[in-house]
């Protein structure tokens, strides 16, 4: 599920791709084209372990890489048309120290150890307080956060790699919804609904 921290136009060609790493950790980049009048942030909820710290999550720069995807698409051509007829967790950070920035090609990112981190994220790409107790499924989760400018456009992919806190289990939700009425509707981008995606 992707969250935005105000309002968003339109998102549109959303595509994901996740894959299991070593040591229990995965990969997942991910891209789309937005429309807002407003600098935001976009928020993955990942299934990080309790605990983990702020430098868990590897931030990966793929600004140099656009067609990541488009090169992704080349292993798996169309079909021809059918003929006719016929570990222990580490101690946290200091509780009000603010989270760490990375700079990540055309991006700022951080990463968000657990829910109750967000205070210490910058005040304008938090959501708003109450809405992760309406998602309770997210509630041990971490997230990473990045920080989009206002204006139209397709950005490069935003890739990381995470320790998963279910070793077996490779995750990625393209779900999307943005601050406004909490409970996803298929097939909208109107705020905090879900965008349409390919099921994972």
């Amino acid at each position: 599920m992707c969250c935005f921290s105000g309002k968003v136009d339109a998102v549109a060609d959303t595509t994901i791709f996740a894959r299991p790493g070593e040591d229990g950790r995965q990969f997942l980049a991910y891209a789309m084209r937005f429309k807002a009048g407003d600098d935001l942030a976009m928020i993955l909820p990942i299934p990080t372990p309790e605990g983990s710290q702020e430098d868990a999550v590897r931030f990966i720069n793929l600004e140099k890489y656009p067609t990541f995807f488009d090169d992704l698409r080349k292993g798996f051509p169309e079909p021809p048309a059918p003929r006719a007829a016929g570990r222990d967790a580490p101690k946290l950070a200091k509780d009000d120290a603010p989270l760490k920035v990375v700079e990540v090609g055309s991006f700022e990112a951080s990463f968000v150890p657990a829910v109750k981190d967000f205070a210490r994220l910058d005040a304008r790409f938090r959501l708003p307080d109450g809405v992760w107790d309406e998602l309770p499924r997210y509630k041990g989760y971490g997230f990473a956060v990045f920080k989009l400018k206002k204006g139209e456009r397709k950005v490069h992919p935003m890739a990381f790699e995470f320790p998963r806190a279910a070793p077996g289990c490779c995750s990625s939700r393209p779900s999307t919804f943005t601050t406004g009425r909490s409970r996803p509707a298929p097939g909208s981008t109107t705020p905090c609904t879900a965008s349409p995606g390919a099921t994972p």
